[in-house]
């Protein structure tokens, strides 16, 4: 999740809002992480991605680039 600094100043102090995307992202199984990098708020997942999801998306992203280095096929 990616919050901008409008995002942020809506929602209240950014220590507040970082604590509570933690709670949040915890009470979904997470193991997150916050990071602010010019005015906005990074919020993921921590976790190493599974197997049957990251093979699939390597391949499908291999695809698309190939697909367009020979020309957008």
């Amino acid at each position: 999740m990616i919050l901008n600094s409008g995002d942020l100043e809506e929602m209240g102090e950014p220590k507040g809002v970082r604590r509570a995307a933690r709670a949040a992202g915890r009470r979904l199984g997470w193991h997150p992480k916050t990071h602010v990098v010019d005015a906005r708020l990074f919020v993921y997942d921590d976790r190493g991605v599974p197997r049957e999801i990251s093979e699939p998306a390597a391949r499908d992203a291999a695809d698309a680039i190939n697909a367009e280095l020979r020309g957008g096929e």
